[in-house]
């Protein structure tokens, strides 16, 4: 006979999916023996969790025993993932778990917790319709009615928020038939706002209800509730004067949270930025900031308390605001009125978890708001145990530079930034005290531009389940539909940009439009009209017979659906209330796009337009660039946009050039999309180039020397190919070599010769040459950069995909020592010289100082693809090493500079970094005939001054020197007159002594052919005192033109194997050119 009835009722979660109690309730035979009643609920979201989370985030059953009798009972919990086979659920034992026996009842119930350790029974697996049930036992053979209590989807947070196709966001009154209509509505999320007016009916019975969807025996329906909090406002105070809040008690004697003073001292706020009073904006800075909770200014208020930098807005300012700053107090939301905070401070983040509805409190005049807890658990306040929040008013936190005294709510609080992401968003916030928690963030969309080094370079990504892009197009004016150039630069620049970093951190984007009217009744075009929100769906309506103000709005969101659906958001529309539950958004992309599209490929490079009502540059389909490395190829692409988010990428490669046989195919998602977005190519630092990509990979495993080709196709999560490529793939090649080593040019000069063929490049890399590319920048491509040392010269050889121009724009910064510290310091160079416009500078102190050391000797074809440059050593100083950073086109504005282009793979570099090398000689026998046989290509080299001699018409552009055992052979090389007379001139120091021979000052020289004839010298020095040697000591010819060749034998200078000779080339009494030091090589 059964003593009890066991009736379970299941309070459940949204994060759950969820089945109503099915119970069967059988008659009881001993009147004296009344129901027992239990009732569950799970206090945190069943998500599945990591192992790291599992110790800290238990998942808690909450359940009352009631009982007439108030008897003593044991509780079983067991689960099942096929619905047939239980298993006895694994409890975590730890504070707060009540055990599995001796558990107290009584008439009105008492609460008891069981902690399921969940990731003990069911792993890092995600699993679907896992059955849970509970049954109460008396003794070891009378049991309770065994009833199954839900179905639950146990999801890791990644997945579960990339099924929230459609959503809404809801403030207004929550009674029965706004509650009905959410259920039916399809929603499987809502945003609320949860208000302190009862008349809201916000309360934790009609959240559970919204959550188990219309059909509580079909998980497929629920719903995810999420709570608004505020990150840079305190709503508490919206109601509030300054000098109230000073005068509410720091803890209230009949609410103990809200706290708005600090007490007297000069500890308390409000507090500023702590780089100083007048700190201007600087995004480098922002990464160095420890100070979280800033200067305070010591006038009581609570440290959070905001007070910036714009003195000037008083009483009187033009244009007035709403909240006048005043000295000395807490700044305020000129939208709202609430005092801002900086989230950053840790109290901030724990006084916000602690307030409550219940603090509201009208005769002082704050207003109660939900906190953390409150929102998320059950245990505090109204416990309305939601999935997780709503994260609102980030723009507070924007650069300095994007508001000013004129804004209609300035702010200067980006020093906030750092503290935020680990305060607020991560370990010491939200993270670390709600692991399992969904959060989602309005706006903050500096947060994902590249170019804002100080907020990009936190990556909020990491801590986001999804953003949420308010006013993507329609906004929340009372007067116009939407502002043209914003919603330009919102899809052109924006959309591209975090759809970027939603994809590499795995959050989902949703968008949130505005159809609101100035007055309660149509004005004409500018009105955003109502109807379209209320009533049926009506296209013929919307687009040909209503009135010509509906059609109009009509036509603004057909625009907005549009791009709503390339960049896969999921989207909703209300008025600038929030107060409506409605279709329209479903209904709308339903008839305007009944085919789902494929993914296209787009740009993040939109964002160097000068104006957001310009064009767009064209997208970037496919592969990019591909760079090759040592046994490995790195290649890059732009992001891909499609209605069936997320998009994932393709990697294809192989040996074959059409890539149709023995290909391989790498799948990428978040997970493996890597972090280190736009500093591969050209877009490191705070600069991202037109040729940088927010996405790259590296493939590894790759034969040195075999030529690899690249492609990258875009997948929808329905697994359509980007339409981009469909008429055939973008693929580059790319072949991995060794790493370069030092390579000696044995040849003085500037030009294309044989030696550049054989190096392997510093820098290489192949593009897509359907890129679009601004004209300025086209030059400024670089194919390749190869570095070569000859005994006077650093070469710089450099391809570029286009012409280059040497001119202003044209820089190379050259670090000699590695100190950054001193030099110009730009991108990781401490440059202590500089070529500019073909002109070399010598840093004189740290900044912009420089003295000029003249021009630099280099060599361009005819088509300037090719540009060889030949620095001075001697110049530099003969350093051992050097680091070089080249640019073009002005590095600011584009960033088109190989601190960004050239890096190895792992770790990421920002320079060039270069060791010098030894030539290593060689013996060669030219014919001397005046011609230029091929053993001179590989001769040593000289450049020779390269202006005319107006003296004898002759300009001696180029001398190469080379020996055998007998010989020693010169080869001039130029503009050459026709005959060899005494106008021509070779001195010869043979002791490399300059203060010995003839002219000290100049040559040195111990032995001198004029014309034809070779002598010695026999004087003191400086008189011309010169004595002729046989013919059979030297050979001589020309080409009449353009060469003279020459043999000297050893034994008649009296040089001998490895010793080294200076040369001087002088034509007339011209000036004399470049001293050519050689040393004789036995070899």
């Amino acid at each position: 006979m059964k003593e009890f009835l066991l009736v379970m009722v299941l309070l459940l979660h949204s994060a759950c999916s969820k089945k109503s109690v099915q119970a069967a309730i059988a008659a009881l035979s001993l009147p004296a023996s009344p129901i027992s009643r239990v009732e569950i609920t799970i206090t945190q979201s069943p998500i599945k969790q990591t192992l790291a989370e599992s110790t800290s985030d238990v998942r808690w059953i909450r359940y009352q025993i009631i009982d007439a009798q108030s008897r003593a009972l044991a509780l079983s919990v067991q689960y099942s993932l096929d619905g047939t086979t239980f298993l006895t659920a694994t409890p975590k034992i730890i504070t707060g778990h009540d055990g599995m026996a001796n558990l107290t009842s009584s008439p009105t119930g008492v609460t008891h917790y069981f902690a399921w350790n969940m990731f003990a029974d069911l792993g890092s697996t995600n699993r679907e319709n896992v059955t849970v049930r509970m049954e109460a036992v008396i003794d070891a053979t009378t049991h309770g009615q065994i009833s199954d209590v839900t179905r639950y989807d146990f999801l890791d947070r990644k997945t579960r928020i990339h099924r929230m196709d459609k959503y809404l966001v809801f403030y207004g009154i929550l009674d029965s038939a706004a509650i009905a209509a959410i259920k039916a509505g399809g929603y499987n999320m809502l945003i609320i706002d949860l208000n302190p007016d009862p008349t809201y009916f916000h309360t934790f019975e009609n959240l559970q209800a919204i959550k188990k969807g219309t059909n509580s025996t079909d998980a497929s329906d629920d719903i995810m509730i999420l709570g608004y909090v505020a990150a840079t406002e305190d709503p508490r105070t919206k109601l509030l004067t300054d000098v109230e809040a000073l005068a509410i008690p720091a803890a209230n004697p009949g609410s103990a949270h809200y706290k708005f003073k600090d007490g007297a001292g000069a500890t308390s706020g409000p507090s500023r930025d702590p780089r100083g009073a007048t700190a201007a904006g600087n995004q480098t800075t922002l990464a160095t900031i420890s100070d979280y909770d800033g200067l305070q200014e010591g006038f009581g208020y609570k440290t959070y308390y905001l007070y910036d930098n714009f003195t000037n807005l008083g009483a009187t300012a033009n244009p007035p605001h709403a909240y006048p700053i005043t000295a000395n107090r807490p700044d305020r939301n000129a939208q709202w009125g609430g005092f801002f905070v900086n989230p950053g401070d840790p109290n901030w983040f724990a006084d916000y978890r602690q307030t409550t509805l219940a603090e509201h409190d009208t005769p002082n005049n704050v207003y109660g708001v939900a906190g953390f807890d409150e929102i998320y658990s059950y245990f505090t306040g109204n416990g309305f145990h939601l999935d997780g929040f709503y994260v609102d008013v980030l723009d507070t936190l924007s650069p300095n530079g994007w508001s000013n005294a004129a804004s209609g709510n300035p702010v200067q609080f980006e020093w906030c930034t750092k503290g935020t992401m680990l305060n607020y968003f991560g370990s010491g916030g939200i993270r670390g005290a709600y692991p399992s928690a969904m959060v989602i963030a309005n706006r903050g969309l500096f947060f994902h531009y590249p170019e804002l080094s100080g907020h990009f370079g936190l990556q909020i990504g990491q801590y986001l389940d999804g953003a949420l892009f308010e006013s993507f197009y329609t906004d929340n004016s009372n007067t116009s539909l939407a502002n043209q150039i914003y919603a330009d630069g919102n899809k052109w620049q924006s959309m591209p940009l975090i759809m970027a970093e939603s994809q590499r951190h795995g959050f989902k984007v949703f968008s949130l439009g505005y159809v609101n009217g100035g007055s309660a009744t149509p004005a004409g075009p500018n009105y955003k009209n109502h109807e379209l929100l209320s009533g049926p769906f009506n296209y013929d309506r919307y687009e040909n017979s209503g009135p010509a103000s509906l059609q109009d709005d009509w036509d603004v969101f057909k625009l907005e659906f549009a791009e709503v659906k390339k960049a896969g958001y999921a989207h909703y529309v209300s008025t600038i209330y929030l107060d409506t539950i409605n279709s329209f958004t479903t209904d709308a992309l339903a008839a305007l796009y009944p085919a789902v599209a494929a993914p296209s490929f787009n740009t993040t490079a939109y964002w160097h337009k000068s104006n957001a009502s310009q064009a767009p540059y064209m997208n970037r389909a496919g592969l990019q660039y591909a760079k090759a490395g040592n046994g490995l190829v790195t290649v890059y692409w732009d992001v891909a946009t499609g209605p069936k988010a997320p998009v994932t990428y393709q990697i294809i490669y192989g040996t074959d050039s059409n890539l149709t046989s023995g290909t391989t195919t790498v799948n990428l998602g978040y997970t493996n999309l890597g972090n280190d977005s736009y500093n591969h190519v050209l877009g490191g630092n705070t600069q991202k180039g037109f040729m940088s990509f927010p996405f790259s990979h590296i493939i590894t495993g790759l034969s040195n020397g075999s030529t690899y080709y690249f492609a990258v196709r875009a997948k929808g999560s329905d697994g359509q190919l980007d339409s981009d490529q469909s008429g055939g793939l973008v693929i580059l090649p790319a072949t991995p070599q060794p790493p370069p080593t030092a390579a000696f040019h044995n040849i003085e000069m500037p030009g294309e010769d044989l030696l550049w063929a054989t190096l392997v490049p510093n820098y290489s890399g192949h593009y897509n040459p359907a890129a679009d590319i601004p004209a300025p920048n086209t030059a400024a491509l670089f194919n390749d950069v190869k570095l070569a040392t000859s005994d006077r010269y650093l070469f710089i050889h450099l391809t570029t995909q286009n012409a280059l121009t040497i001119n202003n724009d044209f820089f190379i910064f050259i670090d000699t020592d590695g100190n950054l510290t001193n030099g110009y310091v730009y991108k990781g160079v401490g440059a202590d010289f500089m070529l500019q416009s073909g002109s070399l500078y010598q840093n004189t102190a740290p900044g912009w100082n420089w003295n000029g050391l003249g021009t630099v000797e280099s060599w361009q074809p005819a088509d300037k693809k090719t540009t060889i440059l030949a620095l001075d050593r001697d110049k530099l100083g003969r350093p051992g090493a050097l680091s070089l950073l080249i640019s073009k086109a002005g590095v600011d504005q584009y960033g088109l500079d190989t601190s960004q282009m050239y890096h190895e793979p792992i770790p990421r570099a920002s320079k060039l970094d270069y060791s010098f090398a030894s030539y290593t000689g060689g013996q060669r026998t030219p014919t001397v005939d005046g011609t230029v046989e091929a053993s001179w290509k590989t001769s040593k080299g000289y450049l020779l001054d390269s202006s005319s001699d107006s003296l004898c018409s002759s300009n001696f552009e180029t001398l190469n020197i080379t020996n055998d055992s007998t010989w020693v052979y010169l080869l001039v090389q130029g503009s050459i007159k026709a005959t060899i007379d005494n106008d021509f001139f070779v001195f010869i120091d043979e002791d490399n002594n300059q203060n010995s021979g003839y002219d000290s000052s100049t040559y040195g020289a111990e032995y001198m052919l004029q014309g034809t004839t070779l002598y010695q010298y026999t004087g003191t020095g400086a008189d011309w005192s010169w004595s002729a040697l046989d013919n059979s000591n030297r050979q001589i010819s020309s080409n009449g033109s353009s060469t003279v060749e020459l043999g000297i034998k050893f034994s008649a200078i009296s040089a001998v194997a490895g010793n080294t000779v200076a040369v001087r080339v002088v034509c007339s009494n011209g000036n004399s050119d470049y001293m050519a030091r050689y040393s004789f090589t036995s070899e």
